[in-house]
């Protein structure tokens, strides 16, 4: 199953994510330039959280964290199997800018990418080690 933590002595020796959905980051990892075979131009490495919600009150405006986590130490790893903008669970990236989110991708470019992108593409870019082509993405 895609989603189950697996042993894998190859890339770190600990625990981690199934290749088929492995990002860069995740608990304990190291991952190296050369671990991305689908390309750095393919891969994203991190992008936008927006995790914390406005809740107005009665005399002040209180900054409350949406999945749980506390306002100053929210999670910095994040997952596409979502998609962007979808608010479902604490690790699906998001953003407060209408229609998207900024990504910074492995070769070091950020791009902004539509929350109406293919969600199988968008999972993909996740992902460092899937095999599948991507292109013209950015257009979607």
């Amino acid at each position: 199953m895609p989603d189950q933590v697996q042993y894998d002595s190859t890339l770190t020796g600990q625990y981690s994510p199934s290749a088929l959905n492995r990002g860069v980051f995740y608990p304990n990892s190291k991952t190296r330039i050369a671990d991305i075979s689908d390309g750095t131009s393919q891969v994203i490495m991190v992008g936008e959280n927006a995790r914390l919600n406005l809740i107005p009150a009665t005399t002040i405006n209180l900054l409350v964290s949406s999945d749980g986590w506390g306002w100053a130490g929210a999670a910095t790893l994040f997952v596409t199997r979502s998609g962007l903008n979808k608010g479902l669970h604490f690790d699906g990236p998001a953003s407060e800018h209408d229609a998207g989110a900024y990504f910074l991708f492995c070769d070091g470019r950020v791009n902004f990418l539509n929350q109406n992108l293919n969600l199988l593409t968008f999972q993909y870019l996740g992902s460092i080690a899937d095999a599948v082509p991507l292109s013209d993405f950015e257009s979607q």
